[in-house]
């Protein structure tokens, strides 16, 4: 079912929690996947912008959980799992610091989770993404240049050490893992589905190369 709510209101997001728990009597499984990425540096970008990012990609994570928590304690089980990226351990060229900042913010918020409800039965883990090949993603390289879209979304295949972008699904298929109970031992971590982008010298090489 689908509920609609701003997710960085916590009246919103209190009644979505009281909802779905009305109707299903549990929650299992918590999945923080929104975001958004103000472009700019310091200089750039405007502190409202600023105040937005981290609103959206920081603090609606901590209303679900302050919301969803107190079910998954009830239950003595529950997985939490905050959708974050790999700008967060590894800042891009791309100059867009809000988001690489409140990325950052999210994997802090995350570890702390962990930590604290682990004996409660809760687990939570961070699931860092690299270039995955989105609807999002398209719209805004649509945006930046209309005319020259494919273009774009090959110099990001070519970015990525498989010379491809992921796609959802593999985004998909990592959240599933550690929804489900093959990862109860996994908590705390941050899980990097980039196909190794982390880990080359220069995350973002130039396009030419």
């Amino acid at each position: 079912m689908a509920f609609g709510a701003d997710a960085s209101d916590s009246k919103q997001m209190s009644a979505v929690v009281d909802d779905v728990v009305g109707r299903f009597g549990r929650i299992d499984v918590l999945v923080n996947n929104v975001g958004i990425v103000p472009l700019g540096g310091p200089i750039e970008l405007d502190e409202a912008s600023w105040d937005q990012a981290f609103k959206v990609n920081v603090k609606s994570a901590f209303i679900a959980c302050k919301h969803v928590l107190p079910h998954m304690i009830r239950q003595h089980r529950g997985s939490i799992i905050n959708v974050s990226s790999v700008a967060s351990i590894r800042s891009p060229a791309t100059a867009y610091c809000a988001y690489t900042a409140s990325k950052a913010g999210l994997n802090g918020l995350s570890q702390s989770v962990a930590i604290q409800h682990a004996r409660q039965g809760v687990r939570c883990n961070a699931l860092l993404l690299g270039l995955i090949d989105t609807p999002h993603v398209r719209e805004q390289l649509g945006a930046t240049d209309p005319g020259g879209i494919d273009a774009l979304i090959a110099a990001r295949n070519r970015q990525s050490p498989t010379g491809a972008m992921g796609t959802v699904w593999d985004a998909a298929a990592a959240a599933l893992f550690l929804a489900s109970d093959e990862s109860a031992y996994v908590n705390g971590s941050e899980v990097v589905v980039d196909a190794g982008l982390h880990k080359r010298v220069g995350l973002f090489p130039p396009t030419e190369a």
